[in-house]
C-alpha cells in the first residue's frame, strides 16, 4: 500500500502511523511495517515483481489431507498450463497462470506457501492458484485464509530498503482460528 505523506517522518512517527491504521483495520488486516521513502522514489507497488503468501485451509470448513494438499500441489507444479476463467465488466477471459506461480509448497497439514508474480506482466491470486490446485469451487476459495509474509521488488529486494526512516517492524498477528 502506497501513502503520499506530507512533512516529516522519523521513527516514532511511522510507529504511530502504524498502530492508528491497526485500529481501524478490519478484522484479520494487519499493518506490521512502513517506512519513509525518498522524496524521488515512484510508485512501490508498480515495482513489485513477487509477493509471498501462507495459505491456511481451516477446519472447518476444510478437511483437506495432507496428501491431498501434496497432490494438488504436484499436479499443479507439473502440469505446463493451468487455465482459469476470469470475468470483469461482463466479459470472461481465460488466463494461463501457471508461469506466474514461482514456488507451491505444501508446508503443514493445513497450509501451504505461494510465492506469484505481480506486476505489469501479470498476476494472480493466491487463491485462483489453490482453487486450480485443490479444485475448489468459486464460494470455498475465499474461506481460505491469506497470509502476505513479504514482497519483492523487480531488484529482489524488499520494497522498503531504500527507506529513509523505518520503525520496527512488528511482529504479523497470529492466524485467526
Amino acid at each position: 500500500l502506497d501513502l503520499h505523506l506530507e512533512g516529516t517522518w522519523p521513527h516514532g512517527r511511522l510507529a504511530a502511523l502504524l498502530d492508528s491504521m491497526n485500529r481501524v483495520a478490519v478484522p484479520g488486516l494487519t499493518f506490521v511495517s512502513a517506512a519513509a521513502m525518498p522524496a524521488d522514489v515512484g510508485s512501490l507497488t508498480a515495482a513489485i515483481a513477487m509477493s509471498t503468501y501462507m495459505a491456511t485451509l481451516p477446519t472447518p470448513p476444510f478437511d483437506v489431507s495432507l496428501g491431498r494438499l501434496e497432490e494438488g500441489v504436484r499436479a499443479f507444479l507439473a502440469a505446463p498450463v493451468v487455465q482459469v476463467s476470469r470475468e470483469r465488466r461482463g466479459r470472461t477471459r481465460v488466463v494461463d497462470i501457471r508461469s506466474l506461480v514461482h514456488e507451491l509448497s505444501v508446508v503443514g497439514p493445513q497450509q501451504i506457501v505461494l510465492e506469484l508474480a505481480t506486476g505489469i506482466d501479470g498476476s494472480v491470486k493466491p487463491t485462483e492458484v489453490l482453487a486450480a490446485a485443490l479444485g475448489l469451487s468459486a464460494t470455498e476459495a475465499p474461506l481460505i485464509q491469506i497470509h502476505k509474509l513479504g514482497t519483492a521488488l523487480t531488484s529482489g529486494l524488499d520494497p522498503a530498503a531504500g527507506a529513509v526512516a523505518r520503525p520496527r517492524t512488528l511482529t504479523p498477528a497470529p492466524p485467526l482460528p
